[in-house]
């Protein structure tokens, strides 16, 4: 995985699924224009970023984890939140 540059993390959308109690964030690093998504599980505390090269989903370390989190509480108020409720297949 390539190192995330926190600080040239720009936000642009947040994606909530309530029944689940996840997000999907889509983030831009700003240098170089690459495309950042992370999973929060907000259950566990666990935060995946996708690594396509690797097509995987890789767990991020809990500094990182943690500055990604406060970045995003941040960014809630200032970018597009989209909440969706999902039915139960049961």
């Amino acid at each position: 995985m390539c190192p995330i540059k926190l600080e040239e993390l720009k936000i642009e959308h947040i994606v909530d699924f309530a029944k689940e109690n996840t997000s999907f964030v889509a983030a831009r690093e700003n240098s170089n224009n690459h495309l950042r998504i992370f999973l929060i599980h907000y259950d566990t505390g666990t935060v995946y970023t996708r690594n396509g090269r690797a097509d995987s989903w890789e767990e991020l370390g809990s500094g990182v984890r943690d500055n990604l989190l406060g970045c995003i509480i941040a960014a809630r108020n200032s970018v597009p939140v989209y909440r969706l409720k999902t039915q139960n297949s049961n």
